[in-house]
Parts: structure tokens; sequence; C-alpha cells
């Protein structure tokens, strides 16, 4: 996916614009995606690429995913995305 990179500080003052989904099962992937980025992030300390959509494009950042649940994730330093803005993810 070509994105833009940004730092995930930069991410609260981004405006995130909502990603239409085309079916339940496509949530249900990003979201089993998410979850194992959690999984791997809190064992292994590994990072994931987050493409996140904003009302200016596509941008992605590289991090790690502390916590996810049906409704938002949660980066360090206590940064949350919501799920619904989150156009796919990189393990």
């Amino acid at each position: 996916m070509n994105a833009l990179t940004v730092e995930k500080e930069m991410l609260p003052l981004l405006p995130l614009k909502r990603v239409e989904r085309q079916t339940a099962t496509d949530k249900g992937l990003l979201l089993a995606r998410l979850y194992e980025a959690v999984l791997r992030g809190n064992t292994y300390k590994s990072k994931c690429t987050l493409f996140v959509q904003t009302t200016e494009g596509v941008r992605k950042v590289y991090t790690t995913v502390w916590y996810a649940s049906e409704s938002h994730i949660c980066l360090k330093g206590g940064i949350t995305i919501p799920i619904r803005c989150i156009a796919d993810v990189e393990l």
C-alpha cells in the first residue's frame, strides 16, 4: 500500500477518516491481525506497520500495538486509534 510514513506521536494530530469495509469478514480479518499484533508486541516486543486512513489519504506508522478491542487499539504512550480508521496492518 502506498502511504506516507508518520511518527506515532503525530497520530493524535491527524484528522482520521472512517474506512468503508465491504463485509463483516473484512472487519473480522483486520481484528484477527490486530490481535496477532498485540500478541507479538506484548510477547516478543515486535512491531507492525499500521495503515491509518486520514482525510488527506492513508498514512503508515511502524509501532507496537499494546491493546486491541472491537472498537479501538492502544499504542505505547496511551495513543488510541479507532478500528474504523485502520485501513490495514502488516505483521
